[in-house]
């Protein structure tokens, strides 16, 4: 587990990068929070493209490791679960929720730069997922408490699917096949670890759909705290 958060180096300058732009302001406005969000995505996803590109002439990569991401009690909340499987997409990495003693944890698959990704990620939003809830949602019932926050993680996926989106629209197609692999990889690793995982079945919880549409507003605001031009990350070109 060690060599994992040691090998974090090559990420750290576009997290320190991230972190000091997400402090640079704050604002409420909805859509340009939106925006932002997308442009922090597509920082990371344009970032790692590029370094996906060292690897096409055939360069080994790293390989996969294990970590464990979240420790949650008897009942896995579904937007941990929503959230941290949109992360795990984004960034080539595969997971599942395992049984403990004490309740359950996320055990994740991936390269040690994709898991440094993830970690951070998650840990960001899901400190703001909790804040919006405790300001938005403080007071008015555990199902208006629970459909705000699978709305803000809805405002996250589409923030984070459509900068992904965009940026495997300018990157090359061998280092589109390079990314992709690493998915695989992972979930190759995964499986292979664990023939006994199984998915996990849907509470049934109950649905309030202007708890959901108020979360997605909110959700949409985290990134808002970093404007983040989309002309700071280089693109890359098109291939064939």
């Amino acid at each position: 587990m060690s060599e994992l958060k040691t090998a974090d180096c090559g990420l750290r300058p576009i997290l320190d990068k991230i972190r000091k732009l997400r402090a640079l302001a704050e604002s409420t406005n909805v859509h340009e929070a939106a925006a932002a969000a997308a442009a922090a995505e597509r920082l990371i996803q344009e970032h790692n493209l590029s370094e996906a590109a060292l690897h096409v002439d055939g360069e080994p990569e790293e390989g996969v490791g294990a970590e464990q991401i979240a420790d949650v009690g008897r009942a896995i909340p579904t937007w941990a679960s929503n959230l941290l499987a949109c992360l795990c997409r984004a960034y080539q990495c595969s997971g599942f929720w395992r049984h403990t003693r004490e309740g359950h944890r996320f055990e994740v698959y991936g390269r040690s730069a994709d898991l440094g990704t993830l970690r951070y990620q998650y840990a960001f939003f899901s400190v703001e997922v909790t804040r919006l809830t405790e300001r938005y949602a403080r007071g008015k019932g555990r199902t208006y408490a629970n459909n705000f926050r699978l709305g803000a993680v809805a405002a996250i996926r589409e923030a984070i699917d459509g900068a992904r989106t965009t940026a495997r629209s300018h990157a090359t197609s061998s280092a589109l096949v390079v990314v992709d692999r690493r998915a695989d990889l992972a979930k190759e690793r995964r499986d292979a670890d664990n023939p006994d995982i199984t998915s996990r079945k849907s509470t049934g919880a109950r649905f309030d759909p202007s708890a959901f549409a108020a979360g997605k507003r909110a959700g949409a605001s985290i990134n808002q705290r970093s404007q983040i031009a989309a002309s700071g990350a280089r693109m890359l070109g098109k291939g064939t």
